[in-house]
């Protein structure tokens, strides 16, 4: 049985109680490996109070934390961020160095790193020629500092998407990548699911049966396009009362306290206060719920999201999709399913996509039924399935 170390950049912990898209993504082939007995784990992370109910889960899979909380673990992080960035100081971020620390032994087949190439080179180091890196998002690219050395330290680079794959081979043509497209777990999030207790969600949150619900899901942030949103809803409520839009998510996956931006968003949703619910952090479990009582997502993105799984669960809950045109987000919809918006002039565009469908409630029909149909093309076993052939041939 090959030994793999995972790590994770240190943001969320493993198993995913606290969120997160890669930490999502990282659950499902940790759970399968359960019963397929494929690997043995050793899987490092930041710490979470409520992680001990999982302690005891897991047989072929050996969690260890580091205290990323620990005043000494937070001044360290803090002092070397800052020599990078404004020495331009070659410095590996505090939590490989702990990582390294408790690994006294060099007996792993191979190093999985999730979405953090910063980490490759202190791995390499340490571990030799078994770096694999598990790309998410656009963080490896010709424009990033020692973007060479990082490739050539790879044993092989998996990325989510084309997009991503093709920021890579910005660097140089090579052959160590290779596109695993992100899966869905259709057995939790699917159109039936989602009848189940529609009415009940929309009268917890005080919407009527026949409105139409408008979704965004994500983190609440500038880069997510959620002010231009909340002002495109202001504008198509002129015409159309009878539409809320639910805004889930917080400034960083299960923080409660609200920042500037948001509040800032609360100010500009005063116009229309009634229509436009703020949820904050939804647990991962609840949100087939979530998405059961919408009736479309938007995801107005203004960064290159590289394949959000928002758009993978909404779809397979039989969503129709408005999102912007970029990144990987083209690779997972479809033209019968999606409304894809450009960056410029962005307000405008969601506002026009809303109206389309305001105006025209059998395309909404049309569309759910061509997301639901899409959805299966990026199915979770699919996923696990490639995810597991590669690991085994490595």
């Amino acid at each position: 049985m090959k030994k793999i170390l995972l790590i994770d950049d240190g943001g969320l912990p493993l198993p995913s109680v606290d969120g997160g898209a890669v930490e999502t993504l990282a659950n499902m082939y940790l759970e399968m490996n359960e019963e397929l007995e494929r690997f043995e784990f050793d899987v490092y992370s930041s710490h979470s109070k409520t992680l001990k109910k999982y302690e005891n889960k897991f047989k072929f899979s050996h969690y260890f934390y580091i205290n990323d909380k620990n005043i000494v673990f937070k001044f360290k992080k803090y002092i070397k961020a800052f020599l990078r960035i404004v020495f331009n100081m070659d410095i590996n971020p505090e939590f490989v160095n702990e990582v390294i620390k408790k690994t006294k032994k060099n007996n792993y087949d191979f190093i999985l790193i999730e979405n953090a190439p910063n980490l490759v080179h202190a791995c390499y180091k340490r571990f030799g020629d078994k770096i694999i890196l598990h790309m998410h998002n656009n963080y490896l690219n010709n424009s990033v500092r020692n973007c060479k050395r990082t490739l050539k330290e790879c044993k092989k680079i998996y990325t989510v998407s084309d997009f991503i794959k093709r920021q890579i081979d910005t660097i140089e043509e090579n052959d160590k990548t290779k596109v695993l497209f992100n899966g869905v777990d259709l057995k939790k999030f699917n159109i039936e699911t989602g009848k189940e207790k529609r009415n009940i969600y929309r009268k917890k949150y005080n919407i009527l049966k026949e409105s139409i619900v408008f979704l965004f899901s994500g983190r609440v942030c500038d880069d997510k396009g959620v002010k231009e949103l909340i002002l495109a809803f202001n504008n198509a409520c002129k015409q159309c009362n009878d539409i809320k839009l639910l805004v889930v998510g917080s400034s960083f996956s299960s923080v409660k306290k609200k920042d500037k931006y948001i509040k800032d968003l609360i100010k500009i949703s005063n116009l229309n206060k009634n229509n436009i619910i703020f949820t904050g952090y939804i647990d991962y479990d609840e949100m087939p719920n979530i998405y059961g009582m919408a009736d479309v997502l938007i995801l107005p993105s203004k960064i290159d999201d590289a394949c959000p799984m928002t758009i993978l669960e909404a779809m397979a809950m039989g969503l129709p999709i408005i999102a912007s045109k970029c990144g990987g987000i083209p690779e997972e919809v479809g033209k019968e399913n999606s409304i894809l918006l450009d960056r410029k002039n962005l307000t405008e565009n969601i506002e026009s996509a809303m109206k389309e469908l305001l105006e025209n409630k059998k395309l909404i029909k049309d569309m759910s039924i061509e997301s639901f149909k899409r959805s299966q093309k990026f199915c979770k076993e699919e996923y696990l399935n490639n995810f597991f052939k590669e690991m085994s041939n490595l």
